[in-house]
């Protein structure tokens, strides 16, 4: 390792992780392995792993109006970005817009980290090279230095139990609750907070209640670690008909919905406001493409129904077969004739739609 002159070292939050990047390459990787298992720094045993070269960049102070694919175009665009084609973007909102964006050729990262100033919708943006595995960093956090944590102060432990308190999130909304768990919010609070309990309370309304036992300051820095990971959900809202909004409403299809995205491998939770579905996730790319699939899961369709057949919707046989595939399938349909029995919705997930519109027609055509 001495042999080789002058590496880069790089480090990010983790303090036990750091990046080295020599000059010249290294063709056996394995002598360094062995000499760093048999030499401890620091009374430490290092542990290696070769990467590969960075293909991504990290874009801070962007304008608030731009979107992923202004930004791709503006990064695929040599002229403009010194950049190349995009593989793709992540987006996410704290308290500024930060962009991770990964390039199909490594070697324009150097040309992109090169070049002066990147100026986007009248925000000249800051740009550095982005290690995955060191993970993202802020703005004006120095690489080139280690990140050390300050160890937290000693309490006798008398001092200690008289300081607990326990404090309250409450009234937080269903989307907010569900969020909140999508993103594991409880394991990091635990991962960050080692003496804190937290625990959630859900209403019947799925409003949640969120309970933090622990020092003062540790129940203060968690209620801002939370209002701070709401803060960061992008929301998309697409109108659709009552009938629809309302099945999505029902615990049946609400589980059924949470199934298929799970098998599509999307993060994102939903709710329904007034005439809307809301979808909320982790970016603008993932809450784009979740409420794109979510209304497509349940469709509504009608039969028309002419006047002969119109009279065998109000008689007993029909009411029984409303009832046995309602039952059949609560919460994942719903069938609606309309007033004067012209014509006869059907509201379900996309599954059923077929087989109950051939038993419906089988029935009018009696």
């Amino acid at each position: 390792m001495s042999q080789q002159s002058n590496p880069e070292i790089h480090y990010g939050y983790e303090p036990e992780r750091a990046l080295v990047k020599f000059q010249e390459p290294i063709d056996d990787f394995e002598p360094l392995e062995n000499f760093t298992r048999k030499r401890k720094l620091e009374n430490c045993v290092l542990s290696l792993e070769k990467i590969f070269e960075s293909n991504a960049i990290q874009v801070y102070n962007i304008n608030e109006r731009t979107t992923e694919d202004c930004l791709e175009l503006y990064f695929s665009c040599p002229k403009w970005s010194r950049g190349g084609d995009v593989e793709k973007i992540d987006l996410k909102k704290t308290e500024q817009l930060i962009a991770i964006v990964y390039f199909m050729d490594y070697r324009v990262v150097a040309n992109v980290t090169r070049k002066q100033t990147h100026t986007l919708n009248g925000n000249n943006m800051t740009v550095r090279v982005y290690h995955a595995f060191l993970g993202p960093v802020d703005e004006d956090f120095n690489t080139s230095t280690p990140h050390l944590r300050l160890p937290k102060p000693l309490v006798k432990p008398l001092e200690r139990e008289r300081s607990i308190v326990c404090e309250k999130v409450t009234n937080l909304k269903s989307w907010e609750t569900r969020f909140l768990l999508m993103n594991r919010f409880i394991a990091t609070l635990n991962e960050k907070f080692q003496d804190l309990e937290t625990k959630i309370e859900l209403s019947k309304g799925q409003r949640g209640t969120i309970i933090l036992k622990g020092v003062p300051q540790d129940c203060t820095d968690s209620k801002l670690h939370i209002y701070e990971l709401l803060k960061t959900a992008v929301c998309r809202s697409s109108s659709l008909p009552p009938a629809t909004l309302n099945l999505h409403q029902q615990d049946q299809c609400r589980k059924h919905v949470m199934e298929c995205l799970k098998k599509k491998e999307l993060e994102a939770v939903w709710e329904v406001e007034g005439e809307e579905l809301k979808v909320y996730g982790n970016s603008q790319k993932e809450s784009d493409a979740a409420i794109k699939f979510i209304g497509g899961l349940v469709v509504e369709t009608k039969i028309q129904v002419d006047r002969k057949s119109s009279q065998l919707l109000t008689n007993n046989h029909w009411m029984q077969l409303v009832t046995s595939l309602s039952e059949k399938h609560k919460g994942l349909l719903e069938i609606i004739p309309k007033a004067n029995n012209t014509d006869v919705a059907i509201v379900s997930i996309r599954e059923l739609s077929k087989s109950v519109r051939c038993i419906i027609r089988n029935y009018i055509s009696i």
